[in-house]
């Protein structure tokens, strides 16, 4: 029987990362929670009509380019896929599905890389499959699901790196955001986050090679992209310059900051703000801390309407939180 892994605190935190052993696994019943919510988001996926941004990435989907004025190509190019399976509600949300039951694994592997026991893996996954955000997010068929996956998916794997002495995990992390970035520019956001979270606290590591390899394979996948903005004028400058302005009324700063705590559930913002903490309480977590709060305050000062571009951060937020539940 494995034993629990030894949470991660304040005096743990500054010892050496060891290699991932048999404790890192995520529980059979985390991948169960991740199935089950994959098979429940499929099983209501008919209840409802499309809604009008699916609509749109059908109608793109059949105009193919490396790039639209508002969003990267990768969702229409998916949708434009499902699509062979027939044109439905049903099959439009298929990926935003998957997308959703592997952010709830994810969260699971990320409460194991930093620290909590079986108990608090499983919490990490429930915490991530019953929060409204995630519920609402992969319930639709635009760029939403696939954000919340780049976004997961780059910090586990950033953390398996740092945290685990797993230096190649770097080029997985570099893939992830390459795609993430042809999913939807606010990856840009993470990045950025990340970034000032290494040189806060662990800026060693951005003299070994690793971490520029991921960048340079997410710089490589993200030119296509990139060539279509510039020969058509930038486009997405100008869309968010737009999104600025629809989003910065009075309302919206007054109500940002509250909403970021509503939003996700007032039943797992207790756990979300325990993360937190705890995120900024440990040394070896404090890059997540920066990136998170980096995120944050760019949403609550660029654009407070816009509370859901924070959901990215989320499942490693409460998987920091499951760790004292061990």
């Amino acid at each position: 029987m494995n034993q629990p892994a030894e949470p991660v605190t304040a005096s743990t935190a500054d010892r050496p990362a060891g290699p991932a052993s048999a404790n890192d696994r995520v529980p059979v019943l985390a991948w169960l929670t991740g199935a089950v919510f994959a098979a429940t988001e499929l099983a209501l996926s008919g209840r409802y009509g499309f809604q009008q941004d699916e609509l749109y990435f059908i109608a793109a989907g059949h105009h193919l380019a490396f790039g639209y004025v508002d969003q990267p190509p990768l969702v229409p190019l998916l949708t434009r896929v499902t699509g062979l399976l027939g044109v439905s509600p049903t099959t439009v949300r298929i990926i935003p599905a998957l997308a959703g039951g592997a952010v709830v694994v994810m969260a699971a592997r990320l409460a194991a890389l930093f620290g909590a026991g079986r108990f608090g893996r499983v919490l990490a996954a429930l915490a991530t499959a019953c929060a409204p955000i995630v519920l609402g997010a992969v319930h639709i068929g635009n760029t939403t699901p696939l954000d919340l996956l780049a976004w997961t998916a780059i910090l586990l794997c950033v953390s398996t790196a740092l945290l685990r002495d797993r230096p190649r995990w770097w080029l997985a992390a570099g893939a992830a955001a390459g795609l993430g970035l042809q999913n939807n520019n606010l990856v840009i956001m993470l990045l950025i986050g990340l970034a000032l979270g290494l040189l806060v606290s662990q800026a060693g590591v951005l003299r070994t090679r690793w971490p520029w390899l991921g960048a340079g394979l997410a710089a490589v996948i993200w030119v296509p992209n990139i060539i279509w903005q510039a020969t058509h004028g930038w486009p997405q400058l100008a869309m968010a310059s737009a999104l600025h302005q629809q989003n910065t009324s009075l309302a919206d700063y007054l109500g940002g900051l509250p909403a970021q705590l509503i939003y996700p559930g007032l039943l797992i913002a207790p756990l979300l703000i325990a993360g937190y903490v705890r995120l900024w309480r440990t040394p070896r977590l404090r890059f997540i801390a920066v990136a998170v709060t980096f995120v944050l305050v760019y949403v609550l000062a660029w654009v407070p309407g816009k509370v859901y571009y924070t959901d990215g951060t989320a499942p490693a937020v409460l998987a920091a939180g499951a760790v004292p539940s061990v």
